[in-house]
């Protein structure tokens, strides 16, 4: 497991947790704070899928070329 996929597990452990304590809160001071925390977690592991998706290729489909730009297309 890559570091950047054992990082991204760590921060779903905390968003989980967290998501199962905001549905049980009753206190909406508590409820904002805890969404906020989350959202925090939810950037964080945005910021580990970009890095990982730069460092490890895609196997998936590729992007296509721009028509008229290296497509053969003359339009």
């Amino acid at each position: 497991m890559t570091l950047q996929a054992s990082e991204i597990q760590r921060i779903d452990y905390h968003i989980v947790a967290l998501n199962k304590y905001r549905h049980e809160c009753t206190d909406p001071v508590e409820l904002i704070q805890t969404t906020a925390r989350i959202d925090g977690w939810l950037d964080e592991r945005l910021v580990f899928m970009q890095v990982r998706d730069h460092l490890e290729p895609t196997q998936g489909p590729q992007v296509p070329a721009r028509a008229g730009h290296g497509s053969g297309d003359t339009r």
